[in-house]
């Protein structure tokens, strides 16, 4: 063994750290000999160090500096029963290697804390010498007690300070007992404040305890959390010292204890803690072998730190990230133990990939010899950044070979960060250094790069929403005080930032230079996007400037590549910039692709350049993106390049055939590698499973912003083409629902104003703009059309296509209800037609076929059929035309005029569309709800149902579910299921078509409310009338709010809650809202509207229950005489009017008047109804009780009869519709003087009333009455004699209210008086 004075700085291998002076005095103590001579100092280290000899090996003891608490506090338990004296050592257990910091972490949105510290295990050769000394110990016993008399007797003056204080000292109190107050010694404490199962250590002798620590920055002096923290964790004791050396310094913990972590602490016990621990270490050196020491790599301070700058001082989230990379490459799996570690860190530009590994090297810089960062964005850049660390590390004139050799050579711990490793053409394992040594993190776009990985590999997405917000408020240096009152607008920019790290800093610096308000940036942005996201802060600048530059990056790789799939990429780049940014899908140019083949093959000699349909311009345009295919004849199912596949395929003289002559395929391999390439930079991202496209904002913002504007008209162009192509003969197919956003997006892009519009870019914009209308357009779409620059002057030589646009624009004026704008339009090109077509040109009839259209849906409903019904007369009528009027005059009658006459016109082009259209086009479908919808007016709900079934049924196959026309049929057919008494699979149908719209639409959306004003009718005539109230209540506030007065939704909604509070018995309001809605009809629509005289009937109505029987009368006889001019004689309102006028005519004593009204209802409904209509029997009722009250007994009672017959076979015996009838033809036949039979019919009453009912129910006690008056007229000898005269009726409908029609309603759902409302869902 080398001399003492001979010895240097590499013969010391094992340190001991104390954290006070007492246990450096103890592990001095226990040298082998003398004290070795000091060694000078490094520079820079102020430590001070004591040198000697434990066994074989030198070692190096320091102390903490002054302050430091030392020692440690037990945590008793079941398992460890730990005493004062006894020593602690750290092992790995569970899920902690020994050491655990229990106050690191963070607290999570429930409240609970969350460690996330990870402390390194202790070195193996620590272990294995652990475990071969636990070893001894089991067969032959500590040496302990040996190793301290040694101590004492080289020693003795130690004696008095670490000798044992005695077992009478060690006391363990109750957790929740605490420290008398006084002195430090617990002389006043109660000792019989004990836990039951302690005992008191009989021997001096310390024993050893293995397991987990816990550290902390704070001591712990408090029972109950003592023992709540050491039952959570399974930890022996607690210290303050040893959290902060496992991750930078490979050591085993070793700790006597002092006390037990509570108020009773003192120092009694601290030098023989000292002392204990100071043995036991000793003991483990005599145990590990010198050997195996030299191996370890020496645990030096970082002495390399070669990184470019430090992190930012406004980073923000990624934390779950940093934690993984740093556990990754300090704490990696035991089979990876022995490997170089290498984790990959893939995202788009800007993502903050960079900032990651600065923030990671930091964190862990001291569990590093060294820590090295290479740019490896190019060739150049690699080599140049390893030559500058070899220099900075000493190497004379390295080269990148010599570095990495170096580095591989190295004993040390080391992390080398490559990063921008982007070029999808660069092997970037050239750049690792060989063997098993080290650590590497590797940034990246190229998601490839992920087969470098072995340790983790973390693709990174845009920053959590609240992250982002977070480093906004940061780098604009709002106080956090005022981050709650910023955060609704922060948010805001964030979101049209799409969360990017990047450009949220850069939008920070933008407005904390006070360049804009945090409030005007989203503003800003529309405006000036292209300005903003180039803008480069004066400070803390980013390595690629601004947020585009990072982008061209990406792009500058595609350029330089000459690879074949990268020109696709650029290709396929240009046209994703024109498309929405979420699940393009990738179809899209293949449908296009063989449109383009059939346009070539199939286009006739005509000049299809006068109609709006594509041509072979377009397919040319196509070329744009398609010329990049490759030209490989070798390969099967190749193709030439596209603009030689064009010049090939022009036949001399076009011809249609069965069969295409195009046998090339489209290239889906090529397409697949550029949108590999692109995704291989983060420019996309690919979803495999549904085989879409998605693209963050900021790239798809960049993508258009990069082009030239010559560039960008030939891209918009392309794109379109593509977009148009792709959906031709396909808008009835699933296909439409992937592609609606995309060309909403495109359209958009469009300026009104466009200087490269031609005739062949309106049929391309008009295609696209038609798909969109093939199902219901909405405001904002219709909107989007109006913006296209679609008014053009080649239009005027074309009047087929020019006819086809301006229809289109009509329509969207017409959903927008702008109705003077579509009339101007329309009237404009009448006019300008006029003088060159015949009446029965095909060009005047769509013209005035769109002008009946419009006048329709203006309210001018007279006008419209007016026009139709000539249109219809024409004998040059198409057959296509004549089915267009056809649908809208059915659709008029059904609604206004003739229901029947509606519904034959309707049938006729069902019939038309069944026999020329396949099930699925729309067209079709169509007709077929509009003839459901008549059927559903008319009350025919099976037949309703019958269609509607079959309709819902396809849409589901050719719809998405949200597709509003699937919706509509939907909840048609809900309200139908109610309408013949299917009552919750009709309420369950139109529930989920309010769910599925609220996903959907916003809450003032016309459908939406349209919907919840049919639900609210179906709760209400269910008898949920509360519920359906409340919802009535929320359409008519919103239409208060966003439409004007008279519009008809407005009215049928305010309608139907007046007629719902008048139901409910606030007649009050009712009357007051339905005097609102008729006031307003007064002023806006024609006396004889039929809207207009439902209003009045409902209000006449609602006079009726409010005992204002001449305002009723009044109202009432003004509608009955309306609707026998505009009515059938059977049309359900009419009768309906009739109805209510008869009980009008009750009310007022007017029996005979109401008798000649319920009569002529009654002998109508015996030929329209069933027999056993429920609505048929209310009215046989009423009009018997009519005739009662005029006195005309025998009348009432063969009515009665009737009744009473049919509810026999259809009711319940004890139904109290059946119970009502025999009830008043007992009266009738009291009446008429037939006492026995009045008396066998009330009593069979009276016998199921007393099974059924309370004995205080009213209807039991009327008719124990009634039967009791008979009995009484029996005794007094008016047996079968006639009375002359009426008796007083104990409850007569006709003058004290309807509590008794109730029982029949009942019975029928929707009777008289609800069928208006049925009538009035038309006007929703």
């Amino acid at each position: 063994m080398a001399s003492p004075q001979a010895l240097q700085r590499e013969d010391y291998q094992i340190g001991v750290i104390c954290a006070l002076a007492i246990e450096q005095a103890a592990v001095i103590a226990t040298l082998d000999g003398d004290e070795h001579p000091g060694l000078t100092p490094m520079s820079g280290d102020d430590n001070q160090y004591t040198f000697g000899r434990i066994k074989d090996h030198n070692i190096v003891i320091a102390c903490l500096p002054a302050g430091s608490t030392g020692t440690a506090n037990a945590c008793n338990s079941e398992e460890n029963d730990v005493h004062l004296g006894d020593v602690v050592v750290s092992q790995p257990k569970g899920q902690f290697g020994g050491v655990v910091q229990y106050d690191f972490g963070k607290t999570g949105e429930d409240g609970k804390f969350k460690r996330t510290s990870h402390l390194n295990e202790p070195p193996k050769v620590l272990l294995h010498s652990l475990q071969k000394l636990q070893t001894m110990h089991f067969r032959k016993g500590s040496n302990l007690r040996e190793i301290l008399d040694a101590m004492f007797e080289k020693e003795p003056h130690m004696v008095k300070r670490f000798g044992h204080p005695g077992t009478e000292h060690d006391q363990l109190f109750n957790a929740s007992y605490d420290h008398e107050s006084g002195p430090t010694k617990c002389d006043r404490c109660d000792p019989l404040k004990v836990p039951e199962d302690w005992e008191a250590r009989e021997t001096s002798d310390p024993r050893i305890h293995y397991g987990t620590i816990a550290s902390a920055n704070q001591v712990m002096r408090h029972g109950p959390t003592r023992d709540r923290v050491a039952a959570d964790l399974g930890a022996i004791c607690f210290e303050m010292e040893a959290a902060g050396l496992m991750n930078n310094f490979p050591c085993l913990v070793i700790r006597g204890i002092c006390d037990y972590a509570d108020t009773h602490k003192n120092k009694k016990w601290q030098g023989y803690a000292a002392a204990s621990a100071a043995a036991f270490a000793k003991e483990l050196l005599s145990f590990i072998p010198k050997q195996e020491v030299v191996k370890m790599a020496p645990a030096y301070k970082n002495e390399h730190w070669i990184v470019p700058r430090g992190s930012s001082t406004h980073f923000t989230g990624r934390a779950i990230v940093i934690e993984e990379v740093q556990e990754r490459l300090c704490n990696p799996a035991r089979e990876l133990e022995s490997k170089q570690r290498r984790f990959v860190i893939v995202g788009m530009g800007g993502i903050g990939k960079s900032e990651i590994c600065l923030k990671v090297a930091e964190n862990i810089r001291e569990s590093f010899w060294g820590v090295f960062w290479i740019d490896v964005s190019s060739t150049a850049n690699a080599e140049r950044g390893y030559n500058d660390t070899g220099r900075t590390c000493g190497l004379p004139e390295p080269t990148q070979q010599e570095v990495r050799t170096w580095l591989a050579a190295a004993k040390h711990k080391w992390l080398l960060i490559l990063d921008n490793a982007d070029d999808p053409e660069t092997d970037y394992a050239q750049y690792f250094p060989s063997g098993n040594r080290g650590c590497i993190i590797l940034t990246t776009r190229n998601h490839q790069c992920q087969v470098h990985s072995n340790v983790g590999y973390r693709e990174l997405d845009t920053l959590d929403r609240s992250e982002a917000i977070g480093l906004l408020l940061k780098t604009t240096h709002v106080e956090p005080s005022l981050w709650e009152s910023h955060e609704t607008i922060a948010g805001k920019v964030v979101d049209v930032l799409g969360s990017h790290t990047l450009a949220v800093v850069h939008a920070g610096a933008f407005i904390q230079q006070g360049l804009c308000s945090l409030e005007d940036y989203p503003a800003h942005f529309v405006q000036q996007r292209q300005r903003l996201l180039q803008f480069r802060p004066t400070q803390a600048r980013s390595e690629y400037g601004d947020v585009y530059a990072t982008f061209e990056v990406s792009a500058k790789h595609l350029e330089e590549s000459a690879h074949h799939g990268t020109k696709i990429a650029l290709a396929l780049l240009r046209f994703l910039a024109f498309v929405h940014l979420d699940n393009v899908p990738v179809s899209i140019f293949e449908r296009a692709w063989k449109k383009a083949q059939a346009i070539l093959f199939y286009e006739s000699q005509e000049k299809s350049d006068q109609r709006t349909d594509l041509t072979k311009w377009h397919v040319l345009s196509l070329a744009a993106f398609m010329q990049s295919l490759p030209d490989d004849k070798s390969r099967r199912g190749g193709h030439r390049s596209f603009s030689r596949f064009l010049k090939g395929m022009r036949p001399k003289k076009w011809r249609r055939y069965s069969k295409s002559p195009f046998d090339n395929e489209f290239d889906t391999i090529s397409l697949d590698q550029a949108c590999a390439a692109l995704a291989s930079l983060s420019i996309i991202s690919i979803d495999k499973t549904t085989h879409t496209l998605t693209i963050h904002p900021l790239v798809h913002a960049w993508a258009m912003d990069r082009l030239e504007i010559s560039e960008r008209d030939k891209a918009r162009i392309s794109t379109g083409c593509i977009l148009a192509m792709s959906l031709q003969g396909l808008m009835y197919e699933p296909f439409w629902s992937q592609l609606e956003a995309h060309v909403e997006s495109y359209l958009h892009t469009w300026p009104l104003d466009s200087s490269v519009v031609s005739f062949e870019v309106i049929q391309c914009l008009y295609n696209l703009a038609f798909c969109l209308g093939v199902t219901h357009l909405s405001p904002p779409q219709a909107e989007l059309i109006l913006m296209l620059p679609l008014e053009h002057e080649s239009l005027k030589v074309r009047p087929k296509a020019d006819i086809d646009v301006c229809c289109m624009l009509v329509t969207c004026y017409m959903i927008l209800e702008k109705f003077s704008e579509a009339k101007t339009l329309l009237e404009k090109k009448i006019q300008a037609y006029n003088t060159l077509f015949e009446a029965g040109h095909d060009i005047m009839f769509s013209l005035h076929i769109t002008l009946g259209r419009l006048l329709r849906i203006s309210e001018k409903t007279d006008d419209a059929i007016q026009l139709y019904e000539e249109i219809l007369l024409h004998p040059r009528l198409p057959r296509g035309q004549r089915a267009r009027v056809l649908v809208g005059l059915g659709r008029m009658y059904s609604q206004f005029r003739e229901a029947k006459k509606g519904i034959l016109l309707l049938e006729e082009v069902v019939q038309i569309h069944e026999s020329k259209l396949e099930p699925e086009h729309l067209d079709r479908l169509w007709s077929q709800h509009d003839l459901a919808e008549a059927y559903y007016k008319l009350r025919e709900g099976q037949k309703a149902i019958a269609i509607l079934e079959e309709v819902v049924q396809i849409g589901k196959r050719i719809y998405r579910t949200e597709s509003m026309d699937l919706l509509v049929s939907q909840e048609l057919l809900g309200r139908a299921y109610i309408l013949i008494g299917e009552v919750v699979k009709g309420i369950e149908l139109v529930q989920w078509v309010m769910h599925v719209q609220a996903t959907t639409l916003q809450p003032d959306s016309p459908y939406r409310l349209s919907t919840l004003h049919h639900l609210a009718e179906a709760y209400i005539d269910t008898g949920e009338v509360a519920k359906g109230i409340k919802m009535l209540e929320e359409v008519v506030q919103i239409r208060k709010r966003t439409v004007r007065a008279e519009h008809v939704n407005r009215l049928a909604s305010e309608h139907a809650l007046g007629v719902a509070y008048v139901k409910v018995g606030e007649i009050t309001k009712g009357i007051q809202l339905l005097e609102g809605v008729v006031h307003v009809e007064e002023n806006t629509i024609p006396k004889d509207d039929p809207n207009r005289y439902l209003s009045l009937q409902e209000l006449g109505d609602a006079y009726l229950k409010a005992e204002q029987v001449d305002e009723a009368m009044e109202l009432l006889t003004e509608v009955v005489q309306i609707e026998r001019v505009r009515l059938e004689e059977d049309d359900l309102s009419r009768l309906t009017s009739l109805y209510k006028l008869a009980k009008a005519y009750l009310r007022a004593g007017q029996a005979n008047k109401a008798i000649e009204l319920l009569t002529e209802v009654v002998q109508i409904e015996r030929v329209r109804l069933e027999e056993d209509d429920p609505i048929r029997l209310l009215t046989l009722y009423k009009l018997a009780k009519a005739h009662l009250r005029a006195g005309q007994a025998n009348k009432a009672i063969e009515l009665l009869t009737e009744v009473v017959q049919i509810e026999r076979i259809k009711l319940e015996e004890d139904d109290p519709s059946r119970l009502l009838s025999l009830h008043y033809l007992a009266r009738a036949y009291l009446d008429a003087g037939q006492v026995n039979e009045a008396i066998r019919s009330v009593t069979e009453v009276v016998q199921i009333e007393s099974a059924t009912l309370e004995s205080d129910d009213p209807s039991r006690l009327e008719s124990e009455e009634l039967l009791a008056e008979a009995v009484r007229a029996k005794e007094n000898g008016l047996q079968d004699a006639t009375l002359g005269q009426p008796s007083d009726l104990t409850i007569d409908p006709c003058l004290s209210g309807e509590s008794e029609e109730t029982q029949h309603i009942s019975n029928a759902l929707v009777l008289h008086d609800s069928s208006i409302l049925a009538c009035s869902n038309g006007q929703s």
